[in-house]
């Protein structure tokens, strides 16, 4: 699975061990907004935008023109590992709605308009980062994708969704809601970090359920174990 060849070659790195013939990681794009305080709406995956079906990412901006940024291909395939940003600040009001497309002919309207389908990852990971603001990521658009996608919620009160059968939701700072979808997944982490978060699996099965720092919640129906740090319980998170 590549997420188990993802945390080898973090400790790889880490200890700049490499053995000749394991590869290094591959390159990094990293996609930002074009200002700190917009509320976009970002949508990541493929389209025909210029005449051809490529990888995009799309900036649905509020009051302002929409900005396409391709991501790097190899053939028709993701050619780099991919970083989505939202806006940084919190206090301007960047609070974004991020996703990736993993739902065949999903029709988008607005200035991101178009039919989008999924990714071709080709090994590569697309993770989205809210950074500040309360942020709403979802790592796809149907249940049961197998992409290997961080959310990272990082400041703000953030709402987390993992469609993918190996979720992986870090909440970061605030008081954030992580809610894996997939309902037959033992491969899921979640990590609520810092703040009074809550935390939901709805296969009752992960590799990781850490509620985190402070006065945390559990949806009643998480009764597996292990579980960290999860004083309390909540009947659905608020996702009810």
């Amino acid at each position: 699975m590549w997420k188990l060849t993802r945390f080898a070659l973090e400790i790889l790195l880490a200890s700049s061990v490499l053995a000749v013939g394991v590869p290094r990681a591959a390159a990094l794009q990293t996609v930002s907004p074009l200002s700190s305080g917009e509320a976009d709406t970002v949508f990541v995956g493929r389209v025909n935008h210029d005449g051809t079906v490529k990888h995009w990412v799309c900036y649905d901006r509020p009051g302002a023109a929409s900005r396409w940024v391709p991501l790097t291909q190899s053939g028709n395939y993701l050619g780099d590992d991919v970083v989505v940003n939202g806006g940084t600040s919190a206090t301007d009001g960047g609070n974004d709605t991020m996703l990736i497309v993993t739902s065949a002919s999903y029709s988008v309207s607005g200035d991101c308009a178009g039919t989008w389908s999924p990714p071709l990852w080709n090994g590569h990971f697309i993770d989205l980062h809210g950074n500040g603001g309360n942020d709403t990521l979802y790592d796809g658009t149907t249940s049961g994708g197998t992409n290997d996608s961080q959310l990272k919620g990082e400041g703000g009160a953030d709402v987390l969704f993992g469609y993918s059968s190996v979720a992986w939701l870090l909440g970061g700072d605030g008081a954030d809601h992580l809610r894996a979808l997939h309902s037959s997944s033992s491969g899921d982490i979640l990590k609520g970090e810092n703040h009074g978060d809550c935390l939901q699996d709805d296969s009752n099965s992960w590799t990781t359920f850490d509620c985190g720092d402070a006065t945390d919640a559990r949806w009643t129906g998480d009764t597996n174990t292990p579980r960290i740090d999860c004083e309390t319980t909540a009947g659905c998170c608020g996702f009810c």
